[in-house]
Parts: structure tokens; C-alpha cells; sequence
């Protein structure tokens, strides 16, 4: 079994890989054996791209290609916005090396702070974990419980340029960084009509060039992003097979509902027992991530799919495109507020109205992110001796190192910080796990799909008027079951 699965490790200096790993097409680059990698070049430059990767455009049929060919043109950010998937780009040329992940962390990258290091997993680039502050949903802020490791946040990359080229060229002296690239512009309106169309189109020419390649198995539930995600499965055409997982009171709604759809659809549906992972599985787990996800679901879910090349499908992301955190807002209240900060009075107010103040520094991202925790969760945080000031900490690393207010006038700071903490602290590292049993794929994770999603007007994405409108475009009777019903069977009348 391998140690740390579909990962790689890339050093400035002399490193021992792990076992399984093997030298990839860069220099000091090492990556596993099971890990997907596709390298284009010429005289001057190169891409590699390691991880599943796929254009949602027709004319994309080499991305490693496709982004060289961009960067000789300088239109690198446009081409990367059209690639879907779960990876990172290192490109290569003669002022440096640029590293990047996919548009939403999917792939986490996680680096040394002297960016000495850079890798998948945080214990490939050091093994010191001693942070025990509690978390959920997330490391909070840019930082792991392991000091000296640090995550990249989506839309920012590490830029790790050359001395002697810079002092060649007559440019200055310029450190490694971590620089912000999204967002270029303003996002253009769209209609949820319009937006349906789009992305419904791009997701499904994702979804069958993956399938050209790999068994596809779709995670069905009884929620509505699943369901986008059947119609997107369905209007493709492809093969695909539907489960769920779980077992007991928890999950039962979303088998039942799970076990209808795909039987009106006409899909092969499997219900997969739980079961805590035990002896090699769960010290490779433990090894692999600091974050448990599903556990009790890596070890039936192996044994169940059986190839680790299937593809499995889930549909975490979506609620980027809808309002997870900023539907948490209220009518601000009627006093003008510095956006960036909104100081002792501003926070009174807010307090006072249940409303959580914008997440644009360190105390406001804080009590949002406690604020989206379990109850379990934000009793173990309030229980830790300066858990408020660590997580301050982290989270005003976060704001600096990732110049998360350059987006301010382009994208709401509540679907940012969504977008760029909890989808990278949480679900990006919580596809390690899955990389035990399958290769992980979200047709939406394109920048282009959530620039398009979050374009539609905020009363229609409060709605998922965009999603609804997804679902009856390829079949109105996935809607026949509600989404996430009281009851499901309904039970007969008394």
C-alpha cells in the first residue's frame, strides 16, 4: 500500500523520496507512481501538470500543451481558467519556477515557509507536527498543525524566481512569494438561464473526456448538489455507476433517496457499509493527512471500486456557486463601516444584529469560520487556552501572504473566503483520503465555471435558480423526489 498516494515532492536541495516515488520530467522533482503526469516544453520554457486534468473546451487536447502554448503568447491565466480537474502546474522558465494548484485547491499544495520545500502532502515537507490547536472544516487561516508548513490558498501560486537570471536580465533582486493572479477583472453578469447553458455544456465535455480513460462512480446523496451533478453525469452519455455510503439513522434518507433516483434513471446504484479503517489503512490515513474526512468510508470504498484508476465523482464544491456563507448576512446596520476595519463599534453592531462581519480581517474571518463549526467543534475551540489569538494569527497570515483584499469591488468577500479557506483548509485536504481508493474529479472546478456561477444575481444564487434550471434542461424527473425530504419513502397516510 502505498504511503502517500497520487502525490509528489519537489526540493530545492538533496531529498530521500519516499518509497514508490520516481523522478519526474523537473529537476528535484519527485512524484508517485500512480500519480497522472503530462509535461509539454521547448527551448525556454515548460509545463508539467501533475493529476487529473481535462479542458472544457473542444480544443483542448493536450492542457500541458495548451498552457505552453499560452504562455509564449502570454495569455497563461486565461488558458489556466478552462482547465478542470484536481492538479498542480509547475512552469518553468528561465526567470524561475511558478507552482499553481487547480481553481479551488482541489489538489492541495502545501510548502515549507522558507520555501524550501513543496509537495502534496504536509508531511512530505516536514515531519514535526506539534500544534494540538482543535479545528474544523479547516486549519485556520493559510497554516497546518505542522509550524513550519503552510497551505496554498486558491488563485495565488508560488513564485520561486532565479538570482543570476534577474542580475542577467538587469531586473532587481526578488525573493520567493507567494503572489495573487484572480481576480483580473470584473465578472460579467449572467442570467441564470445563461449560466445554466454554459456551464451545463462545459461540465459535460469534462465528464466524457475523463470517461475516455476511466470507470466513472458518482457519491449520490438526497441533497441538490448531487443531483446537478446525476444530470450533468446523465446528459453526458458516458457509463457511470451511483453510491452511496454510510450506514445507521444519519444516512438513511440519503439512501433511500440515492436508491430511487439511480433506479428511475435507470442507474446502477450500491449502498456501502462503513467501517472504522484499522491496522495498515489507518496508519497510512493518519500518515497521509492530519484532517479526518471519511475515514470509516476509505476502506469498503477500496474494496468496492477495487481499480484506484476509476474516477469518483462528488459534488462538495458547488456551494461556491451558491452562498453558503454570505446567505449568513443580514441588513448591515446603518453606520458606515471602513471595510477594512470595521473597528469596536462596527463590531458591537454586528454582534448585536447576529450579523457576521465581512471576512476581511483576521477577528472578522475568525468568527466566521467558528461560526460555521459544529457544536462539538466550537466547544473544543472555546475550550483551548488562546484559541482566538492563534486563529487571529493564522488568519492574518492568511489576508498577507494570499493579498486577499486585492479582490475587494470584484468578488464578495463572504463567497471568497468560502471559496479560498474552507474549499482549499477543508475539502482539499480532505481528497487525500480519497486518493486510497479512487481518482478524485469535480466537473465544476474550472475558474471559468465559477466566474460564470458567480455572475448570476444574488436573489437567483440564494435559489440555485442556475442548478434547478441544470436539472430541467436534461430531465425534469430527477426533481420527482424533493431534495433532502422530511421523510423518503413518504409514509402512508394513517
Amino acid at each position: 500500500m502505498q504511503q502517500f498516494p497520487r502525490g509528489f515532492v519537489w526540493s530545492r536541495g538533496s531529498l530521500s523520496p519516499p518509497e514508490g516515488y520516481v523522478a519526474g520530467p523537473l529537476e528535484n522533482l519527485f512524484v508517485c507512481k500512480d500519480l497522472a503526469v503530462s509535461a509539454a516544453s521547448d527551448a525556454d520554457r515548460s509545463v508539467t501538470i501533475l493529476g487529473l486534468c481535462v479542458g472544457i473546451e473542444p480544443d483542448i487536447a493536450d492542457p500541458a500543451q495548451w498552457l505552453l502554448s499560452a504562455l509564449e503568447q502570454g495569455t497563461f491565466y486565461e488558458a489556466l481558467d478552462l482547465l478542470c480537474g484536481r492538479f498542480a502546474v509547475f512552469v518553468k522558465d528561465p526567470q524561475g519556477l511558478r507552482i499553481v494548484s487547480d481553481a479551488t485547491g482541489m489538489r492541495a499544495i502545501f510548502y515549507r515557509r522558507d520555501f524550501e520545500v513543496v509537495a502534496s502532502h504536509a508531511r512530505l515537507v516536514a515531519n514535526e507536527r506539534t500544534s494540538d490547536v482543535p479545528f474544523r472544516y479547516g486549519f485556520p487561516g493559510n497554516g497546518t498543525p505542522f509550524p513550519s508548513v503552510k497551505l496554498l490558498t486558491p488563485n495565488t501560486l508560488i513564485e520561486l524566481p532565479v538570482a543570476e537570471t534577474r542580475r542577467r536580465l538587469g531586473l532587481p533582486p526578488s525573493k520567493p512569494k507567494v503572489r495573487r493572479f484572480w481576480p483580473r477583472t470584473k465578472l460579467v453578469p449572467r442570467t441564470p438561464e445563461e449560466a445554466a447553458g454554459m456551464v451545463l455544456d462545459w461540465t459535460t465535455r469534462a465528464v466524457r473526456k475523463v470517461a475516455e480513460a476511466h470507470p466513472i462512480r458518482l457519491a449520490l446523496t438526497a441533497g441538490l448538489d448531487s443531483r446537478v451533478m446525476l444530470a450533468v453525469l446523465l446528459r453526458s452519455g458516458v457509463p457511470f455507476e451511483t453510491y452511496t455510503y454510510g450506514g445507521g439513522k444519519s444516512t438513511a434518507r440519503d439512501i433511500a433517496v440515492a436508491s430511487d433516483l439511480a433506479r428511475t434513471m435507470g442507474v446502477r446504484h450500491s449502498t456501502i457499509p462503513v467501517t472504522a479503517p484499522h491496522g495498515e489503512m489507518l496508519a497510512r490515513l493518519e500518515h497521509a493527512t492530519y484532517a479526518c474526512h471519511h475515514y470509516q468510508a476509505v476502506q469498503p470504498l477500496a474494496k468496492w471500486i477495487g481499480d484506484s484508476n476509476t474516477v469518483a465523482v462528488t459534488a462538495n464544491l458547488l456551494e461556491i456557486g451558491r452562498t453558503f456563507y454570505a446567505k449568513m448576512k443580514r441588513p448591515a446596520p446603518t453606520i458606515r463601516l471602513d471595510s477594512l476595519n470595521l473597528g469596536k463599534i462596527g463590531r458591537a453592531l454586528y454582534a448585536m444584529r447576529g450579523n457576521p462581519a465581512p471576512p476581511v480581517s483576521p477577528w472578522a474571518m475568525r468568527a466566521l469560520h467558528l461560526r460555521s463549526m459544529p457544536t462539538s467543534g466550537k466547544e473544543a475551540a472555546k475550550a483551548y487556552p488562546g484559541w482566538s489569538r492563534v486563529a487571529d494569527e493564522a488568519f492574518k497570515d492568511l489576508l498577507t501572504t494570499s493579498n486577499f483584499n486585492a479582490a475587494r469591488g470584484i468578488l464578495d468577500p463572504f463567497d471568497q473566503f468560502y471559496w479560498e479557506h474552507r474549499m482549499a483548509a477543508w475539502h482539499g485536504v480532505a481528497m487525500l483520503e480519497r486518493d486510497f481508493y479512487a481518482q478524485a474529479f469535480i466537473p465544476f472546478n474550472a475558474r471559468a465555471i465559477w466566474e460564470v456561477l458567480l455572475g448570476v444575481p444574488y436573489e437567483d444564487r440564494v435559489n440555485a435558480t442556475a442548478f434547478h434550471r441544470m436539472i430541467d434542461m436534461v430531465d425534469p424527473r430527477l426533481m420527482d423526489i424533493p431534495i433532502n425530504p422530511k421523510d423518503w419513502p413518504v409514509p402512508a397516510p394513517a
